[in-house]
């Protein structure tokens, strides 16, 4: 059951309130197999809840679908790249 919860948390929240009952009823059980059932529920769902990663991979807020006489992507890469020395 564990694995099925494996996913990016969007995809989660459409099923939460049925995850919160599993969780109600597993994480009560006086066996091992169940309790461990549910916390394997619990630790992923918190994960997938509570990471977060950027929609974009973009270092610049133009887009990238310019020419390359206009411009270079591999200038603003080795220009954000430079230390100052002062």
């Amino acid at each position: 059951m564990f694995q099925c919860i494996r996913v990016p948390g969007i995809y989660l929240m459409s099923y939460l309130s049925s995850l919160e009952s599993v969780l109600e009823k597993t994480l009560h059980m006086a066996s091992k197999d169940g309790y461990s059932l549910g916390c394997s529920i619990l630790r992923y769902l918190l994960r997938a809840t509570t990471l977060t990663f950027p929609m974009e991979y973009r270092a610049i807020p133009e887009g990238y679908d310019r020419p390359l006489e206009e411009y270079l992507p591999i200038k603003v890469r080795c220009a954000s790249s430079r230390v100052s020395a002062g």
